[in-house]
């Protein structure tokens, strides 16, 4: 979907500011969202959820600081088995799988569109359920 050169300039804006990989593809607009999320989800072998139709356990989601959450991209969406599930727009990113593991010991990870990530965040600060 995108050059070599694109995503070399991509890594190295990432790298400098901080800033999610996907989110500097998707700032350059050389991706669209969903073509990311699923994309990764398939690569990486791992669900791919839709947050507006699948929706997260209000309950389940507060395990994790929203200002974490916000910061690396993920979300608890609810429980698959005993194990808590957890979108990440980007679940390659180890700081993010690492932050994550600060609260909540076992879970699987799940791939999800960034903005929605971010929508069900705000839906839960706001007092709302997603």
């Amino acid at each position: 979907m995108i050059t070599e050169a694109q995503l070399k300039e991509a890594l190295a804006l990432s790298y400098q500011s901080g800033e999610l990989l996907g989110r500097v593809l998707l700032g350059k607009r050389w991706i669209f969202e969903d073509e990311l999320a699923r994309t990764l989800a398939q690569q990486l072998d791992l669900p791919y959820v839709n947050l507006r139709h699948a929706g997260t356990d209000a309950a389940v989601a507060r395990l994790v600081p929203s200002a974490t959450g916000r910061q690396v991209g993920a979300i608890p969406v609810g429980f698959r088995g005993e194990r808590i599930r957890v979108a990440f727009a980007d679940p390659m990113d180890e700081a993010a799988i690492e932050a994550i593991g600060r609260y909540l010991r076992h879970f699987e990870c799940v791939v999800a569109e960034l903005s929605d990530i971010d929508q069900a965040w705000r839906t839960l600060d706001s007092g709302g359920t997603s």
